[in-house]
């Protein structure tokens, strides 16, 4: 038995020494020595220690294991999506089963001093909570999959733009709740931190109303996507194809080449014709028949153009070729016909055809007059003759 008094210097000298080997403990007026590194102690916080570096080495391969047993159904169904999901989700879950095992390991190191052992936990559950929200955010695209391959009310998915906003909009919000999580590790008012946060984020708000509001309607266009980057769009602003949806504004490319930037808030409230989303394309041509012609004519002109019409592949149907007025220039044919909803080959299809019907009128020695215009309605530009 020894006498506690003399000895109660070196007790706390050897107390305060980081992770020394003896630490001595007065219970019942004496002093005993007590190893805190004995193997029962430290252990089973070096077995899962070793575990957790296993598992981080082969991180990988074990993720793809998992990944492919919770995937079944994905990867049989949608292997795009499965081999998607494998890249993006493969080295935060391959983290997460380590850093569990570090932190399990973290607990019981209970040999290590106390206030290096609540560094130490706190460093742990950080790391922990920090894989995980990387996890979260990986998985968030999941949301995207699942909003592309649910039909909304018109029966038709929501578009890829609005999806990936979604997506983004939920990462954001993992971000922002993972770093307070993180923050309420370290720091103990974090009430206070987030009160003042708020009150801060309530007057930037009330200064930024025209910012908030264009991003509403970035939001608004996004999710009901009347149109899609690259769509050529008729707005009461002007027209152009849409090259960028931002969260401000959107940036239409004009017919002459110049760029026009529009405020979201004022193009979700527009009035939008999207000339891209379209099936067929319209196309009108107006020629003037000379008086010379007698009928016999008239009606051999009609049946070789429609006969054009018929065999150009291009051409889906034809709705008229008829004789529309009789005026002193001639005799009116007005020839209405539809093409398919690319731009370019309908111009083509349209460019086809006049030669064509120039042919025919040579080969018949007839001389055309066109007084109007040849236009192909809902495009880009009218070509006026």
């Amino acid at each position: 038995m020894l006498n506690q008094a003399p000895l109660a210097t070196i007790l706390n000298r050897f107390t305060a020494t980081p992770l020394f080997r003896v630490v001595l403990t007065a219970t019942d007026g004496s002093v005993e020595a007590v190893d805190r590194w004995a193997l029962e102690n430290w252990l089973p916080s070096a077995i899962l220690l070793a575990l957790a570096i296993f598992f981080f080495i082969l991180k990988r391969p074990i993720a793809r294991g998992v990944l492919r047993l919770l995937l079944v159904r994905t990867k049989r169904r949608h292997p795009e999506a499965y081999d998607l999901m494998r890249k993006e989700m493969t080295n935060p879950l391959g983290c997460l089963f380590p850093a569990i095992l570090l932190s399990v390991s973290a607990k019981l190191a209970t040999f290590i001093p106390e206030r290096w052992f609540t560094l130490l936990l706190r460093i742990v559950d950080t790391i922990v909570t920090m894989v995980a929200f990387w996890l979260l955010y990986k998985t968030a695209m999941f949301i995207g999959i699942i909003i592309m391959r649910r039909p909304s009310k018109s029966g038709l998915p929501i578009g890829d733009t609005g999806a990936r906003f979604v997506v983004s909009m939920t990462r954001v919000a993992i971000i922002v709740i993972g770093v307070f999580v993180v923050l309420s590790l370290w720091v103990k008012n974090i009430t206070g931190l987030v009160t003042g946060l708020g009150i801060g984020g309530l007057a930037i708000s009330l200064a930024s109303q025209d910012l908030l509001a264009n991003f509403l309607g970035s939001l608004a266009l996004l999710l009901d996507e009347p149109f899609k980057v690259g769509d050529w769009i008729i707005t009461t602003h002007g027209e152009g194809t849409v090259e960028e949806i931002g969260m401000r504004s959107s940036k239409l490319r004009m017919f002459e080449g110049a760029l026009m930037s529009i405020p979201n808030k004022e193009l979700a409230n527009a009035v939008i014709i999207n000339s891209s989303n379209r099936t067929v394309r319209r196309a009108e041509i107006t020629l003037t028949l000379p008086w010379e012609m007698s009928p016999e004519q008239c009606d051999e002109f009609r049946e070789r153009v429609a006969t054009l019409l018929d065999e150009c592949e291009q051409i889906l149907s034809v709705q008229f070729i008829e004789l529309n007025n009789l005026k002193p220039d001639g005799m009116e044919l007005y020839v209405r016909y539809f093409t398919g909803e690319d731009f370019n080959e309908a111009w083509k299809t349209r460019t086809e055809v006049n030669r064509g019907m120039l042919k025919i009128a040579d080969e018949m020695n007839l001389h055309l007059y066109i007084p109007s215009h040849v236009i192909l309605m809902g495009d880009e530009g009218d070509v006026t003759g």
